[in-house]
């Protein structure tokens, strides 16, 4: 049951993202395309509008579009903040990007201004496809270990209510089996959170 629901929750490679840049309205089709998977309900829910790409560039979360366009590491890290905005806060997710952006990007591609005169622009360290092929990779080995975990949970809420009444029996079940996934959700998520209160 787990794998048929999340059938095409995948995320694409990075080699697989358009290698020319992209205006905004093919940027948001693209991404609607790419990620309809990742959605609770795809084609219903937009996964990133317009003003909300714009936002997350305003606040520095996502590097300025270079003339009004956009490149494959725009579209990583527009997936990361995707990702991520679902259970987390903007301002965590900031706190998380900023140190990577700090080593795949220069100055100028962060802020949309070049260096001042005399200053130099240090190349990056890193390449942000990199960063996100390890997101898709551990989305991919992750999705299998989740599933065999989600049925583990549902299995064992099977168990579970035995001298119920059989007319509810049924949705106590049911019940269990959300509550274990949902419990476990939240203390991952709360994990996250206390780590990333941690950092300095």
């Amino acid at each position: 049951m787990a794998q048929k629901l999340l059938e095409g929750a995948r995320l694409p490679k990075s080699s697989e993202y358009p290698h020319l840049d992209l205006y905004m309205d093919q940027v948001t089709t693209y991404l609607e395309q790419q990620l309809g998977g990742l959605s609770r309900h795809p084609g219903d829910d937009k996964i990133l509008t317009k003003t909300m790409i714009n936002n997350y560039a305003k606040a520095g979360l996502l590097n300025p579009p270079v003339r009004k366009k956009y490149s494959a590491d725009h579209l990583l890290q527009l997936v990361f903040i995707y990702m991520m905005k679902n259970f987390l806060t903007i301002n965590d997710v900031q706190k998380i990007l900023d140190p990577v952006k700090e080593v795949c990007f220069t100055e100028e591609q962060r802020t949309g201004h070049a260096p001042k005169k005399g200053e130099e622009d240090p190349a990056p360290k890193e390449t942000f496809a990199r960063v996100y092929d390890e997101l898709e990779e551990e989305l991919s080995d992750g999705a299998r270990d989740c599933i065999r975990d989600i049925e583990n949970k549902i299995r064992a809420a099977g168990g579970s209510f035995e001298d119920a009444d059989p007319s509810v029996k049924a949705q106590l079940q049911q019940f269990d089996a959300i509550c274990r996934i949902a419990a476990d959700i939240y203390v991952r998520k709360l994990y996250l959170e206390k780590l990333l209160d941690s950092f300095h």
